[in-house]
C-alpha cells in the first residue's frame, strides 16, 4: 500500500502482517508479503515462522502460491487479488489458470478460498462477476 494507506492503518490500529504470523488464541494468523512487489520467504520458511501446534491459516493476496501453501502446512488460505476476473470474457479465461481465481479449492491437508472482493483494477467496471465480501467463522481444533 500507498504511504497514506499505511499511515491510515497505523492510525486505525491495524498490524499490517509481512511474512510475520500473529497468535489470535485458537489460531495462527500469517500475512505474506505481495510476491509481484517484495523479495519474500519461500512457502516453506514462511510457515516455519509459525512453529507447531495452532492451526495455520495464511493471508496471501494472490492465490497463486496457494496449493504450495498447504502442501507446505498451511490449513486455509485465503486470498484475493484477481477479482473473479473483473469482466467477461476474463471470468471465464481465468478457469484455465492453474489456481482458482474464485471460490475454494481442497487439497490434502488443507484448503484455499479466493474472494472477488469489492475492488476493481484498471477500469471501473466488473461484468459477469459479482463484488462481495465475505464473512467466515474460523475455529481452532478442539
Amino acid at each position: 500500500p500507498s504511504p497514506q494507506s499505511e499511515d491510515f492503518l497505523r492510525r486505525a490500529g491495524i498490524r499490517m502482517l509481512r511474512d510475520v504470523w500473529t497468535d489470535t488464541g485458537p489460531l495462527l494468523l500469517g500475512g505474506r508479503l505481495d510476491g509481484r512487489r517484495s523479495k519474500r520467504l519461500s512457502e516453506h520458511d514462511f510457515l516455519a515462522l509459525a512453529g507447531d501446534g495452532l492451526p495455520g491459516v495464511v493471508l496471501d493476496h494472490s492465490p497463486s502460491e496457494g496449493e504450495k501453501l498447504v502442501k507446505a502446512g498451511a490449513e486455509l488460505v485465503l486470498s484475493g487479488h484477481t477479482h473473479g476476473g473483473q469482466t467477461f470474457p476474463g471470468n471465464l479465461l481465468g478457469r484455465l489458470l492453474p489456481f482458482p481465481m474464485y471460490g475454494r479449492r481442497d487439497y490434502p491437508g488443507g484448503c484455499q478460498i479466493v474472494t472477488s472482493g469489492v475492488g476493481i483494477w484498471g477500469f471501473p467496471l466488473r461484468l459477469g462477476v459479482r463484488s462481495e465480501i465475505a464473512v467466515l467463522e474460523l475455529r481452532g481444533r478442539g
